[in-house]
């Protein structure tokens, strides 16, 4: 089975619910209060999608938090990358000590590949759609 890290689902609910750009911002607070985390660990996982140009921050009275680019324009991948970036193959998977296992590390890489080529084909929009309307 995949690890699934609690990390990246959160960064995924929050950028499914963050609005589009040109909508008014979400104050963090609240968005923060919505998702059920606090605070300071909402900003841990916004920074990142910031810096990959996906979320904007806007400080201030009228500030608060929204998508970079349209729902549309920004897939699953592009979010779980920005939080999770896989390690390259040999940190991810240190040289195994029996020679039975020394394909397994590049087994692992071709699966998360496989797995990451899913997500990559899924937009932010599709999953904001209603269940009836998905795929």
């Amino acid at each position: 089975m995949m690890h699934r890290v609690a990390r990246v689902d959160h960064a995924i609910s929050a950028a499914l619910v963050l609005p589009e750009p040109g909508e008014r911002p979400v104050p963090g607070a609240a968005l923060a209060d919505e998702l059920g985390l606090s605070y300071p660990y909402l900003m841990t996982i916004i920074d990142p999608l910031k810096r990959a140009g996906l979320a904007r921050v806007r400080r201030g009275p009228q500030g608060g938090l929204s998508l970079a680019r349209r729902p549309d324009e920004i897939t699953l991948a592009d979010v779980i990358w920005a939080v999770d970036a896989p390690l390259p193959i040999d940190q991810a998977f240190p040289a195994s000590r029996n020679r039975e296992a020394e394909r397994l590390p590049r087994l692992w890489a071709i699966a998360h590949e496989a797995v990451f080529a899913v997500f990559a084909q899924v937009a932010l929009a599709e999953m904001r759609r209603p269940d009836d309307q998905v795929g």
